[in-house]
């Protein structure tokens, strides 16, 4: 691993910070609470004008037990210690979009590792990514995200996974505050 800090944060190429403050947020959140990782919200927003929320993806209620479903706090919203990589593994390469979601049920799920929820919007993420580009990378995606609970020994089916899409639907018209 390249990364020299204690906590290490991953921003996709197409997703930003909301402002110039969220590493001073996440930075204190770490400091205030004995946690090895850090979960918050997103918002989808069209590529062509930011301003324009698509999707609010909150971690408000998230729960371990998610993972069954295909579910996992937005994981450019994670922030974990670098030892979480150094005792754990870092990315699997051998999966094609859902590595991302396997590293978060490795350390979440199968290692216990703490967490705390930072009540607020922190990314935003352009819509378009590899995940949603079309029905056969949505296959990929729950296939690969079956494969992630059997390897870290969460029990699941196809039916939960996909049961993921009637959740999503309310995630549409819900909006941050």
């Amino acid at each position: 691993m390249l990364a020299t800090g204690d906590v290490v944060g991953i921003l996709n190429a197409d997703d930003f910070y909301v402002d110039e403050n969220v590493i001073t947020k996440v930075v204190q959140a770490f400091v205030i609470n004995p946690i090895d990782a850090l979960i918050a919200d997103l918002v989808y927003v069209r590529p062509e004008k930011l301003d324009k929320i698509v999707r609010y993806y909150s971690s408000a209620n998230f729960a371990l037990d998610k993972f069954e479903s295909g579910w996992m706090p937005p994981h450019p919203t994670f922030f974990v210690k670098r030892k979480c990589y150094d005792n754990f593994g870092l990315y699997k390469t051998d999966y094609k979009i859902a590595a991302d979601f396997e590293l978060l049920a490795r350390f979440m799920v199968k290692n216990h590792i703490s967490y705390h929820y930072l009540p607020e919007v922190i990314i935003k993420m352009r819509t378009g990514g590899a995940s949603t580009k079309n029905l056969r990378s949505n296959l990929i995606l729950n296939r690969e995200i079956v494969r992630a609970c059997a390897e870290n020994d969460i029990m699941t089916n196809y039916f939960k996974v996909y049961s993921k899409y009637l959740t999503k639907l309310f995630q549409l018209v819900c909006r941050p505050r």
